[in-house]
């Protein structure tokens, strides 16, 4: 599938996400333009009762059950429509079923943006999961792949472990904070000044997912692998002596001499 524009919708309203940087980033890497847009719900017309309930009932309830929340309660749909009013106002670690929340966001576009040619990205600080049959327990994502394709600054933060060492010490009674600070090099952490270098990658991940419908990369090294360790993911998106693997160093060249000809 080739895209004529990519649509990056900024809704996470933070000073660490730089969207005009990871515009200008995917249009270099695949020779596709990019746009920025604004907070997907202040600029998609919606019906804000009933968004405000749908998005109450695909909420995560419990983290070890597969069910969601079919039948909100009036604090919770109070609570999505406040958010949905005041884009600052943080969804307080709520989960949400990843596969509804961008059937959500598609149902919200407009027919003429439903479209083979655009690529579209949303940047949100909604942390959203997935249900794993094996370990039977959501898990919260850093991205999903689709259409559209989500990316959480949340995720990012909340989605890739930490290390064992972390968890360990954080269970001996450590303070979190200092752990913190003590093991900034290898996680991310809310506000992180690295955010944007690390969301390029996972655009990218989106992008690539748009364009040739393959799925991530096992290279640790490459931009497209999608971590599960935080620090695996410090490395793919900062520290790796390469940006992208051979394969897809040479697909992306292939994809750029397309849009070229």
């Amino acid at each position: 599938m080739k895209a004529q524009l990519v649509v990056l919708h900024d809704s996470t309203r933070d000073e660490v996400t730089r969207p005009g940087e990871l515009a200008e980033y995917l249009s270099e890497t695949f020779n596709i333009p990019t746009r920025v847009a604004g907070d997907f719900w202040t600029t998609h017309p919606n019906d804000p009762a009933g968004l405000s309930r749908e998005l109450a009932s695909i909420r995560v309830i419990d983290p070890s059950v597969n069910e969601l929340n079919p039948e909100p309660m009036l604090p919770e749909i109070d609570f999505e429509m406040r958010r949905l009013s005041d884009p600052s106002l943080k969804s307080s670690g709520t989960l949400y079923d990843a596969t509804n929340l961008m059937g959500l966001y598609w149902d919200h576009l407009p027919p003429g943006e439903r479209s083979e040619d655009l690529c579209h990205i949303v940047l949100t600080r909604e942390l959203f999961g997935t249900w794993d049959g094996g370990d039977l327990r959501w898990h919260a994502r850093s991205i999903v792949l689709g259409y559209p394709s989500l990316v959480s600054t949340t995720g990012l933060v909340e989605g890739p472990a930490k290390s064992t060492q972390f968890y360990l010490m954080l269970r001996a009674g450590v303070d979190p904070g200092s752990l913190r600070e003590e093991m900034l090099e290898d996680m991310i952490d809310y506000g992180d000044d690295r955010t944007t270098e690390i969301l390029k990658g996972y655009c990218a991940q989106a992008v690539y997912y748009f364009v040739t419908g393959e799925a991530f990369c096992d290279d640790v090294g490459c931009r497209l692998h999608n971590a599960h360790w935080q620090r695996d993911m410090i490395y793919a998106q900062i520290k790796s002596p390469y940006e992208f693997c051979e394969v897809h160093r040479k697909r992306l060249d292939e994809l750029r001499r397309t849009g070229d000809s």
